[in-house]
C-alpha cells in the first residue's frame, strides 16, 4: 500500500481565535489544518494547540506551553505532529507526535534547527529535514516509522528535503524521493539506497517516549 504525505492546506485564522483555559490564561490560535479525510481539525498558535472533531466541533484534546509552535499536521488515524522551533540561537527543534487521547507516540529534540516536517495521510510515517550546523545530523532527512509499538527512525545524509518525498510503500518498506531532475530514487526505511550499489546510512531506534536520537 502506498502512503502519501499530507497535503491539506495550512489556513490562516483571519478572525482572532481566543480560547480561555484555566482561571487566568487564554490561548491565541493563529492557524488551522484539516486531516485528509476531513474528520479532524487541528488549530494552533505560538504556544497552544487544540484538536477538534471537524463535523461536530467537539474538542478532542489540547495542549499548552509549547515553545514557538511553527506548524502542525493531523492524520486520518488521529495522530498529530507538532513542530517547535525552540531556541534558534541554540540550534534546536522538537518534533512531537501524539494521538487524539493525548498519548505520546514519539518525541525528539534535535540538536539542529528544523527546515520542515511532514506526516503521512494515515499517520504511519513522518519525516523531518534538518538544517546545517555542528552536528552529525546536519542536512539530514530523518524518516520516522510509526507503524509499530516501537517507533524507529533512520537519518539519511543530504539526500533531499522532506517535501521531495513522493510516497511510502508499506508493503516493501521503502520510500521514494523525487529529485530535482524529476527522477525517483528509492530508499529502504532502515537506511539503504537502492541504486548502483547500496549505501548504508545512520539508523537510530526509539521507544515511543524517548526524547533523544542515538545510533551506531
Amino acid at each position: 500500500m502506498l502512503e502519501y504525505p499530507i497535503k491539506t492546506k495550512q489556513e490562516l485564522l483571519t478572525d482572532n481565535c481566543v480560547v480561555k483555559w484555566g482561571k487566568h490564561y487564554a490561548a491565541i490560535l493563529l492557524y488551522s489544518r484539516l486531516s485528509p479525510n476531513g474528520h479532524y481539525r487541528i488549530m494552533w498558535g505560538q504556544n497552544d494547540y487544540y484538536v477538534y472533531d471537524a463535523k461536530s466541533e467537539r474538542l478532542l484534546t489540547c495542549g499548552h506551553r509549547c515553545v514557538n509552535l511553527y506548524t502542525a499536521f493531523i492524520a486520518d488515524n488521529g495522530y498529530f505532529l507538532l513542530e517547535e522551533w525552540l531556541n534558534r540561537d541554540a540550534l534546536c527543534g522538537r518534533i512531537t507526535i501524539k494521538f487524539l487521547d493525548g498519548e505520546l507516540i514519539y518525541q525528539n529534540e534535535f540538536p539542529l534547527n528544523i527546515m520542515l516536517s511532514i506526516l503521512s495521510e494515515n499517520g504511519l510515517f513522518a519525516a523531518v529535514s534538518l538544517c546545517n550546523g555542528p552536528s552529525y545530523l546536519a542536512n539530514n532527512l530523518v524518516i520516522i516509522d510509526l507503524r509499530n509499538d516501537t517507533t524507529t527512525a533512520a537519518a539519511f545524509p543530504s539526500i533531499a528535503d522532506a517535501d521531495n518525498i513522493v510516497s511510502f510503500d508499506t508493503d516493501k518498506n521503502i520510500f521514494t524521493i523525487n529529485s530535482s531532475n524529476n527522477i525517483g530514487y528509492k530508499y529502504s526505511i532502515s537506511g539503504i539506497f537502492f541504486g548502483r550499489g547500496q549505501v548504508h546510512c545512520f539508523c537510530g531506534i526509539y521507544t515511543r517516549r524517548e526524547k533523544s536520537f542515538y545510533g551506531s
